[in-house]
C-alpha cells in the first residue's frame, strides 16, 4: 500500500507542475492518476490515513481547477469527495492537526462557491464547518495558518451580515476575524 501512496505523490507532483504551467487538461489527468493510485493503498490498507489525507488533498485540488475553469457543479463535487476522504482520514487519527485544516479549506471553497451563485444560507453553513475544522486544527496544534484561515472565513461571515444589513452581526464576526489575525500574527513572531 505504502508504494501505491507514493506513487500517488509523485503524480499529484506532476499535476501540479502542469497545473503551474498552464496545462489545466493534463493536469486533471495526473490529479486523477494519482487518486486511482491512492484508491489501490487505501484499499490493500482499509486504515492508510495518509494516503486518504492525500486523496483528499488531490481531490480538492480538482475542485479548485473545476472552480477555476468556471464548472462549478463539478468544483463542489470534488470538494465534497475531499471533505469525505478528509472525514476518513480523522476517523482514523484524529489527532491530525493538518487534516482538520485541510477539511476546513475545502468547507471554505464550498462556502465560496455557495456565496457565489447567491446561496448565502449555504455558504454560511459551508463557512461555520470550516470554522469548526480550524477550530480542531488550532486546538491540536496552535496553528498560525489555521488562524489565518479562520479570519478569512469569520470576515467573509461578517460580508454577509454586512449585505443583509446586519451591522451588529457583521461587527462581531469582523471582531472574532481580528482577533484571529492577531492571533496568527502573534505565533508567528515566535
Amino acid at each position: 500500500p505504502y508504494v501505491y501512496n507514493n506513487r500517488g505523490i509523485v503524480l499529484q507532483r506532476f499535476g501540479e507542475i502542469e497545473w503551474e504551467m498552464g496545462r489545466r487538461e493534463k493536469a486533471i489527468e495526473y490529479y486523477e492518476a494519482a487518486i486511482s493510485s491512492f484508491n489501490k493503498a487505501i484499499e490493500l490498507k482499509k486504515d492508510h490515513a495518509n494516503a486518504c489525507v492525500n486523496k483528499g488533498n488531490t481531490l480538492q485540488r480538482l475542485g479548485e481547477i473545476e472552480w477555476e475553469m468556471g464548472h462549478r457543479e463539478k468544483a463542489i463535487e470534488y470538494y465534497g469527495a475531499a471533505i469525505s476522504s478528509f472525514d476518513k482520514a480523522i476517523e482514523l487519527n484524529k489527532g491530525d492537526a493538518v487534516t482538520y485544516s485541510n477539511r476546513g479549506v475545502a468547507l471554505w471553497r464550498l462556502g465560496e462557491i455557495e456565496r457565489e451563485t447567491g446561496r448565502r444560507e449555504k455558504a454560511i453553513k459551508y463557512y461555520k464547518a470550516a470554522i469548526s475544522s480550524f477550530d480542531k486544527a488550532i486546538e491540536l496544534k496552535n496553528s498560525m495558518i489555521a488562524y489565518v484561515n479562520k479570519g478569512v472565513v469569520l470576515r467573509r461571515l461578517g460580508e454577509i451580515e454586512q449585505e443583509r444589513e446586519n451591522s451588529d452581526n457583521a461587527v462581531n464576526y469582523y471582531k472574532e476575524s481580528v482577533e484571529s489575525y492577531n492571533e496568527a500574527i502573534r505565533l508567528n513572531k515566535n
